[in-house]
């Protein structure tokens, strides 16, 4: 229900003063979206962000409580999914998208590789990729369609100082070898 999400949303963050639109829904992708998020940060400035709620299917894993610390806040808990499932998940995205981030995620994850238990990210991804026979080559496939659209998403879809496009999709391309059966 986008508008309870978009209390909740505003809720949390009345300290902070947050300008939260309502959600419009994605319907190919069953996401919610709120962009963008605007809100005055002292000593930074205006800021903007936007956020997607997949609201395709349940967790499989319970999720986590952490706590971030920044200089610009009193430290605050976020609950998220576990980096475990999120591999997983990401690897459906990349299979079945083609959004540019997905990709850029899919590495930071990959670089992370030390925190997770492959075995559990093992048995997750068939949970999660339900829609081809072969998943390597359809995550391969879906990797694939990022990669000439790199370039021009460095500073919008991703961060102006991504590491190189070669870098990224070597990780991934690791990464799908290593967990996607």
């Amino acid at each position: 229900d986008g508008a309870r999400i978009r209390t909740l949303v505003l809720r949390g963050g009345r300290d902070l003063e947050l300008r939260v639109p309502k959600a419009r829904l994605e319907p190919r992708d069953d996401s919610l979206i709120f962009d963008p998020i605007e809100w005055v940060a002292p000593n930074v400035g205006a800021v903007q962000a936007a956020v997607e709620l997949s609201l395709r299917e349940d967790l499989v894993l319970e999720p986590h409580r952490f706590k971030i610390r920044t200089g610009l806040l009193d430290p605050f808990e976020v609950v998220h999914i576990d980096l475990n499932e999120q591999v997983a998940e990401k690897l459906r995205c990349v299979e079945q998208r083609s959004k540019v981030p997905d990709a850029y995620d899919l590495h930071l994850l990959w670089q992370r590789r030390g925190d997770l238990d492959e075995s559990t990210i093992l048995r997750l991804v068939p949970e999660k990729l339900t829609s081809a026979k072969d998943h390597r080559a359809g995550t391969l496939a879906g990797l694939d369609r990022r990669r000439p659209r790199w370039d021009d998403a460095r500073g919008t879809e991703i961060p102006v100082d991504a590491p190189p496009a070669d870098e990224v999709f070597e990780a991934c391309r690791e990464a799908i070898a290593r967990w996607v059966p």
